[in-house]
């Protein structure tokens, strides 16, 4: 029985074994959707049908994907229809139904898996007698549908937990976790792991012995012995409904219930523990619907989409090859660059500083990040040594006459930058790209002097380099598009977001921030509390609040970044006096849960005023508005092209919480006529600078939004 027709599947016998292969005509990954869930139906019949037919193995032609999740622009549309909660509903227990006949299904099913097995993915082999993984770096697996506002819809929340255990099941879901097949073999994920070429007959294989009536037997046992004690004992359900309502509480505490899909996960998973299939699974496909009518879900695909719609920015362009990278400078920012490069770019990297003790630290905190990621399972020692020997550092500029790329990670001193770049143009390469880690100083001004110009280009990534996602490309007046393409394209390979920024003081996620920490700091200077400041912050969904964040960035760092912005912009960026002081490091300490704090009690010696007791709605208002007022001029002014790169830019690189989309699509969904009542409000008690900008009210008189045709849910 063989079927070459071009479809999603086709199907292969083998030894009394069919093998379903996924392979999406004209694309290079396998999705989940509607035709697929038709297709493999069909599929399926056909082996149930056939009496030749003994086992079933389910496995990829892809190189790197097995299934690599749903089609999220199935799930944007439904997100955007009017019955968006129907129509999830539906298309759950459309994928619910499928998985049930794989479980059903009288002759085994195995999913021989090799490559990215995600979401719907991973929820398809749960449903499967067994699965076997390739020992491949390409190959994990797991449920990310929380990250993006959605909950597991194919039947996830039920099985999960039923193959490796309730804890550890909540936790997978809770944090989007993947697992590499170690890892998935290592808690009884997987049942056996080979290599990639012998993937499809290790599978055959086990599917032949399971379909020996006494097969499957071992297999359960072996599952069930890699349950640690603690997984067993939350099977009791006295117990596991106390996980569940801790689990829940520090949901809640942590997101501020402003993540509907967090909550949710942990009562269908608590819920389904124990429960019939049937009742699992209804209430599963009716929280998917629920979820994906939420605003917190739309936005958070929306933000995927718009990460994707990023790795296009080096447009028509070339990029050069860049296999040898240099840094000059090996201090937090340039090792964390070239933690990036060597273990996910995996490119060569030299680095450069002329202290030693300092070059010595740079190596140390490499080899650091490798051995914890052996230590998580993540690597093998000889993996980790590999990328660890991609790194070699001096004192002076030998090899980087062979560098393809050099990033500058000095101090934000604009003499010291200039004076390294005619240092480094002689020796590098004539077509070398050498890039300036700068963070608000003129990319058209450190050129001015260069020869070639053309290659220079900004790179400006964010503390800490090795976990922050955002680098702001930032081009010269002279800048040419190989160089621009060059700079996107090493971003992408080393694990970033690339944000293509005019040249511009501040550039643009700065000069927003500055926005934002300025009105905070002038609250502070009114006498409002540096701790309630924050709170309200928090709880509007940042990450930390603007106070702790100048402990985080580093007084100094922020002193020269509210210098350019000011000098640049005038008394609309005008810092109170406290924030420049030249002994404001006094005030910001790190406790002990390693947390940075403002000191108030130094602060209010320095500004002595007594609290105005600010209602917090306008504290968030003002921190909302000064942001909102300076992203909106940014875009207006051409400093980024899209207004989706700008709300990416807020999310990824200040932390704008992703559940509101960034701060243009938190204005589309207060509506325009709000925005501006709103800053007209603030304008009339605390000064001018929050009347809203012409862009904006331009949007409210023509009834025009950022993002036009989108939908808002509540």
């Amino acid at each position: 029985m063989t079927n070459t027709e071009e479809k999603i599947t086709r199907l292969e016998m083998e030894n009394g074994v069919a093998h379903i292969i996924l392979d999406a005509p004209g694309s290079a990954v396998n999705v989940v959707g509607r035709e697929f869930v038709e297709e493999l139906n069909g599929r399926l019949d056909e082996a149930k049908n056939d009496p030749a037919v003994k086992a079933v193995v389910i496995r990829s032609a892809k190189g790197r994907i097995f299934i690599a999740g749903a089609d999220l622009n199935e799930i944007r549309a439904m997100a955007l229809s009017a019955d968006a909660q129907v129509k999830g509903r539906e298309a759950s227990a459309a994928g619910q139904a499928l998985t049930n006949k794989i479980e059903d299904l009288k002759k085994p099913v195995v999913a021989a898996i090799h490559g990215a097995c995600l979401g719907g993915g991973l929820e398809l082999s749960l449903a499967c007698a067994a699965r076997v993984a390739s020992d491949d770096p390409e190959t994990i697996m797991g449920l990310p549908e929380v990250k993006l506002g959605l909950v597991p819809g194919w039947g996830g929340t039920y099985r999960l937990q039923r193959v490796i255990g309730f804890m550890r099941a909540l936790t997978a879901i809770l944090s989007s976790t993947n697992f590499n097949a170690r890892q998935a073999l290592k808690m009884g994920l997987v049942d056996d792991m080979c290599y990639r070429e012998q993937l499809a007959q290790v599978a055959q294989s086990l599917a032949l012995k399971l379909a020996d009536k006494t097969g499957g037997a071992p297999i359960k046992a072996a599952r069930n012995k890699k349950k640690p004690l603690i997984e067993k004992l939350s099977g009791l359900p006295v117990i596991r409904d106390i996980i569940g309502m801790l689990v829940m509480s520090a949901a809640v505490k942590k997101t501020h219930a402003a993540y509907p899909a967090v909550g949710t996960a942990v009562r269908l998973v608590t819920a389904s523990a124990g429960k019939k299939r049937t009742d699992a699974m209804k209430k599963e496909a009716d929280a998917l619907g629920l979820m994906l009518s939420t605003r917190a879900c739309l936005n958070l695909v929306r933000i995927f989409f718009l990460s994707q719609e990023a790795k296009k920015q080096a447009g028509a362009e070339k990029p050069p090859e860049i296999n040898s990278v240099g840094i000059v400078g090996s201090g937090l920012m340039g090792s964390g660059i070239a933690i990036n490069l060597t273990h996910k770019a995996f490119i060569k990297t030299m680095l450069k500083d002329t202290d030693i003790p300092t070059l010595g630290r740079a190596l140390k905190k490499i080899g650091d990040f490798g051995s914890k990621r052996v230590k998580q399972g993540k690597l093998n020692h000889v993996e980790a040594n590999k990328r660890f020997y991609l790194v070699s550092a001096a004192a002076g500029y030998g090899g980087f006459n062979r560098a393809d790329l050099v990033i500058e990670a000095v101090p934000e001193i604009m003499e010291l930058k200039q004076k390294l770049f005619r240092e480094l143009e002689p020796v590098v390469k004539n077509d070398a790209i050498i890039a300036s880690n700068t963070s608000s100083l003129p990319i058209s001004g450190m050129a001015a002097g260069l020869a070639n110009p053309e290659r220079f280009i900004g790179m400006h990534f964010f503390m800490p380099a090795e976990v922050m996602p955002l680098v702001e490309i930032i081009a010269g007046e002279r800048t040419n598009g190989p160089t621009i393409a060059g700079t996107v394209g090493v971003a992408l390979a080393m694990g970033k977001t690339p944000v293509v920024v005019k040249d511009s003081p501040g550039f643009l996620v700065n000069r927003v921030l500055s926005a934002y920490m300025l009105e905070a700091a002038l609250m502070v200077d009114e006498g409002v509390s540096p701790g309630i400041v924050d709170s309200v912050a928090v709880d509007f969904g940042m990450p930390m609040g603007p106070m702790r964040l100048t402990g985080e960035v580093g007084v100094e760092v922020l002193k020269k970044v509210l210098h350019t912005i000011q000098a640049a912009y005038g008394d609309r960026m005008k810092a109170p006096e406290w924030i420049l002081r030249d002994d404001l490091a006094n005030a910001f300490s790190r406790g002990k849960d390693g947390k940075w704090k403002a000191d108030a009690a130094v602060i209010s010696g320095w500004v002595s005023k007594k609290d105005p007791g600010l209602p917090a709605d306008d504290i968030r208002d003002r921190l909302y508005i000064s942001l909102l007022n300076e992203s909106a001029r940014c875009l207006s002014e051409g400093i980024v092209t899209s207004p989706g790169m700008l709300d990416l830019a807020m999310v990824f690189g200040i932390g704008f919480p992703a559940f509101r989309g960034g701060p243009l699509a938190e204005a589309d969904s207060m509506g325009m006529a709000e925005v501006i009542s709103r800053a007209g409000r603030l304008a009339s008690k605390y000064g001018p600078r929050f009347n809203a900008p012409e862009i904006i009210l331009k949007m409210e008189k023509d009834g025009t939004s950022f993002f036009p045709g989108e939908g808002k849910h509540g």
